[in-house]
């Protein structure tokens, strides 16, 4: 479980280059979604494609662990809103 006390995780910046930052370049790369996948297959695969795309960024060690944070905090945010939806059915079905 990720601990949200210690707030989101840095955004990494472009370093003096004045081009599209790190970020955006990943997210230019349509970077897989992490979908909780327990099957270690899935996570190696999920591991493989994030890991080719910091090499086609040429993404610094320093940023990796920034931008594979961002993709399980937006996993967490999307299982967050679906537990918040489906507690909210099972309510409207109750009454």
């Amino acid at each position: 479980m990720l601990d949200r006390s210690s707030g989101p995780a840095p955004v990494p910046q472009e370093h003096g280059h004045g081009g599209p930052s790190i970020m955006e370049r990943f997210k230019r790369m349509a970077p897989p979604s992490f979908k909780g996948e327990s099957q270690p297959l899935l996570v190696e695969s999920w591991m493989r494609e994030i890991e080719k795309i910091f090499r086609a960024i040429r993404c610094a060690e320093e940023d990796k662990v920034s931008l594979a944070t961002y993709m399980l905090q937006a996993l967490s945010a999307a299982c967050r809103q679906e537990g918040e939806m489906e507690q909210y059915l099972e309510e409207k079905k109750a009454a």
